[in-house]
């Protein structure tokens, strides 16, 4: 295999009839005893040993095997993923009490894609875990995406209203992450230049949270690479950037990270629920922006749930719909004229004014280039608060768009999630559909 590998590199360096040629010399035999043939422990060991240290590192934590259980209990779902094992070992390491169901890696017990709906019960895809947190008395729950880039937090709790919205896990990281910041931080050494990068997609609630923090906030094109991107060009301009959010599925990138990790997300609000200088911090950030009356505020202890309470509620809902396969820029041009023409005569009575944001790959830019295939938004302003409609086509999946929209009012949310199909309906000639969750 070694031959092989060494012949496929040299190779690549050439001409591709030349790389093709050493491809095809690869037997399918061999190559997957090669990939699953024995445990290569030691190697597993020394990555799990630096992963610890690592986020040990951001969280101020020594990691150790027996370090005493302070912390939860957690349930986790893997659903048969990267996180099977993994979580329960890594989150032990940090003082939690891990519990952990549907871990047998390779088998999942339901849709890959949490946040949706169990074609069997047609309730919620994340109401089981809520149910298995009840029942084995851990103080909430998480489900990891198949490859644990994302943990989906849930309470405890036998009804939908247990379960937490991607966009509240987003932004109780944001509150969570830099009010740990402050704590560590003596005041002499606590720069001004504070950053949070978010995408597109991402919540106004989440904003307003980096707000109370007098944090910048940076606001990219959807994609993981491009949060982190960002991250990096902000630190290399000084400022600090503790964390980088992608609201429409909970996406959080820690610190020094280079990608979304659903196992700091769990240890995030793990620290928040047991931490009492955490709980403290925070009552301390709400105090300065004239907001502390909260449940437990009055006693200073504040558990994950409570934490959770002080953040902003905005009215946030998301759909997918199919249409025929017309360039992006186009529907784009066709859904601002229809916006300016039949929309803003309807809803203009709730806003002061609009204005219509592109964004590509590390920020927002005035004119659309190259496809236009970047996210699209419309931010509406009502004089105190700001709502927005954001909208994006698949670049995998021809005809199909996304289409969010973001309000702090519930009432004027349901009309302005009205508008934002009747956009992309009218942008496609009436003939898009929406695609069940």
């Amino acid at each position: 295999m070694a031959t092989v590998l060494h012949d496929v590199r040299a190779a690549s360096a050439n001409d591709t009839s030349e790389f093709l040629r050493c491809v095809r010399k690869i037997d399918d035999g061999r190559l997957a005893r090669a990939l699953v043939a024995g445990k290569d422990d030691a190697s597993r060991v020394k990555a799990e040993r630096a992963y610890l240290d690592f986020v040990g590192g951001q969280w101020g934590i020594r990691p150790h095997c027996l370090k005493p259980l302070v912390l939860g209990p957690v349930l986790f779902d893997p659903n048969g993923g990267s996180a099977c094992g993994i979580c329960a070992r890594v989150l032990e390491h940090f003082g939690a009490r891990a519990i952990e169901v549907n871990a047998e890696l390779g088998y999942p017990e339901h849709s890959i894609d949490t946040d949706g709906i169990d074609p069997a019960s047609g309730r919620h895809m994340l109401l089981r875990v809520a149910r298995a947190a009840l029942r084995s008395g851990a103080r909430f729950g998480v489900a990891f995406d198949y490859d644990a880039d994302r943990g989906n937090i849930v309470l405890p709790g036998l009804d939908e209203s247990a379960i937490i919205h991607p966009q509240t896990v987003a932004a109780v990281s944001i509150a969570l992450a830099l009010t740990h910041r402050e704590t560590q931080l003596r005041d002499s050494e606590r720069t001004n230049r504070l950053a949070v990068v978010m995408s597109d997609a991402t919540s106004v609630a989440s904003e307003k949270v980096a707000a109370l923090f007098g944090a910048e906030v940076h606001m990219v094109e959807t994609g993981e690479i491009n949060v982190v991107t960002r991250m990096h060009q902000l630190r290399r301009e000084g400022y600090d950037v503790p964390i980088g959010v992608e609201g429409a599925n909970g996406g959080t990138i820690l610190g020094e990270s280079t990608c979304r990790d659903g196992l700091q997300t769990a240890l995030c609000a793990a620290l928040g629920d047991e931490q009492p200088v955490l709980a403290k911090q925070w009552l301390e950030v709400l105090r300065r922006n004239g907001r502390a009356d909260l449940p437990g505020a009055d006693r200073g202890s504040l558990r994950f749930p409570e934490i959770m309470a002080a953040i902003p509620s905005h009215y946030n809902r998301m759909s997918r719909l199919a249409g025929p396969a017309i360039p992006h820029g186009e529907i784009k041009a066709r859904m601002e004229e229809h916006f300016k023409r039949a929309i803003w005569p309807q809803i203009g009575r709730n806003y002061r004014s609009y204005s219509f944001l592109n964004f590509e790959g590390t920020g927002a830019v005035e004119h659309r280039t190259g496809d236009e295939t970047g996210g699209w938004r419309i931010d509406l302003e009502d004089g105190r608060d700001r709502a927005f409609i954001f909208a994006r086509g698949s670049r995998t999946e021809a005809g199909v768009w996304r289409v969010m929209i973001d309000d702090p009012d519930e009432s004027r949310g349901a009309e302005l999630s009205e508008a934002s199909l009747s956009l992309i309906q009218a942008a496609t000639d009436g003939q898009a559909v929406l695609i069940p969750r």
